[in-house]
């Protein structure tokens, strides 16, 4: 007997369409997820958004902790009056990139199926979610 293979989509990164990134650092991602960085490059104010259906995975992946560490850290920067925003949380795609089209320093992950044209995807240390050396799944 075989085991089913659980098959996870890949995660992007995007940002709104007239945001001038390109390309994000894996290292650049984790100083803006945790709070370290709040704006971009170009001096854009960052503002961050997290997807609840792929946040386990990023978590771990990018940044190296557990759901409910990540969730301690943000209430530790609050609790401190660092100048950086908590991320907002929305669980549907559609939404998601409702809210990255509207907001020009919005960044956000997603499962990579729920990306659509409104939004664009920002490649991380140089590679796309469809690149075979792509570090977030």
């Amino acid at each position: 007997m075989t085991c089913p293979v659980t098959v996870r989509a890949q995660i992007a990164v995007v940002v709104n369409r007239a945001n001038p990134i390109q390309n994000l650092s894996l290292s650049d991602l984790r100083r803006l997820y945790l709070g370290q960085s709040v704006t971009f490059a170009n001096g854009t104010r960052v503002a961050l958004v997290t997807y609840p259906p792929a946040q386990a995975r990023f978590y771990n992946t990018v940044l190296g902790l557990s759901e409910d560490r990540f969730q301690r850290h943000w209430m530790e920067l609050v609790f401190q009056g660092q100048d950086a925003t908590p991320p907002k949380a929305i669980a549907v795609g559609a939404e998601l990139n409702r809210f990255v089209a509207e907001h020009p320093g919005a960044l956000a992950f997603v499962d990579l199926p729920a990306v659509d044209q409104s939004v664009k995807i920002v490649t991380i240390d140089g590679q796309a979610p469809t690149d075979t050396g792509y570090r977030l799944h």
